[in-house]
């Protein structure tokens, strides 16, 4: 298929790594054309939602991210309604985190991981298998309210008959593949100011999970597939991936999908396997 390409847009649930503000780099770069998209690590979704592909394999190790995102393909308008009823303050949203989300409905777990992610600083809205989630608030105004549209507009696109969402890990991503299909992969950052061969993510990835990403790298494209990998400009990072195309460009995250945002910038590879 060949990628329809457009204006970048923001995203709808927000996260640590979420790589909307550079997606115009990536549409540059990626393949002319490809069979299945394929995107674990799902995370905001934003190169997804700018190819807008009718064939893809999206999946996330962050299972209320998955119901987040199929409750907003299934029912959006009852997450919107259900997300309005969340109040912005402090407190309130201190009790919400410690709510188990498995006492709500999937609409309302839906809504609540939308609010969760819209007033949290996305440095520390990250999965984490122990504590579930780290996380701090940071609240309006620098996350205004999503609007209706913004659930309708991503519902419509995973919607199409050829998507498919699940809760699963990267490492089996290889059962999935085939011939000329596109694999982006944006796994979570290495912590900066630290030896990235010691680091620990606030999710549990490490050096040892990128060794593993580069193994998975290479078996897919020696299978034939189109890859593409966006990470932190560690040069024991880039060793890992000799042999293949890199390019370095600024990325830079607002402390939330704020429409006005405080900047923090840093260097990001983008790793291509092909030209």
């Amino acid at each position: 298929m060949s990628a329809t390409k457009h204006v970048p847009s923001l995203p709808v649930i927000d996260c640590a790594e979420s790589k909307y503000t550079i997606a115009h780099e990536l549409l540059k770069r990626t393949p002319k054309s490809f069979s299945r998209y394929h995107q674990p690590f799902f995370g905001s979704g934003a190169l997804f939602t700018e190819l807008s592909p009718d064939d893809a394999y999206l999946s996330d190790i962050d299972r209320e991210r998955i119901l987040a995102y199929r409750m907003i393909r299934d029912r959006p308008h009852e997450v919107y309604r259900a997300y309005l009823l969340h109040v912005d303050s402090e407190p309130y949203y201190k009790a919400l985190c410690k709510i188990n989300p498995e006492k709500l409905n999937y609409v309302e777990r839906a809504a609540r991981y939308l609010y969760l992610s819209s007033v949290s600083v996305p440095s520390y809205f990250k999965y984490n298998p122990v504590l579930h989630y780290s996380m701090t608030y940071c609240g309006q105004p620098y996350s205004p309210k999503l609007s209706e549209n913004d659930l309708i507009e991503l519902s419509t696109k995973l919607n199409k008959p050829g998507i498919l969402l699940e809760h699963s890990s990267f490492e089996l991503l290889v059962e999935k593949v085939d011939t000329n299909d596109f694999v982006y992969l944006d796994p979570p950052h290495l912590p900066i100011g630290q030896d990235p061969k010691k680091a620990v993510t606030p999710d549990g990835f490490t050096f040892k999970d990128y060794e593993c990403l580069r193994d998975l790298v290479f078996k897919v494209k020696n299978m034939g597939c189109h890859v593409m990998v966006t990470c932190p400009s560690f040069p024991e990072v880039k060793e890992l991936f000799t042999g293949l195309h890199f390019n370095e460009v600024e990325w830079m995250h607002p402390h939330s999908f704020a429409r006005v945002p405080t900047i923090i910038p840093q260097s990001e590879l983008i790793i291509r396997s092909y030209v």
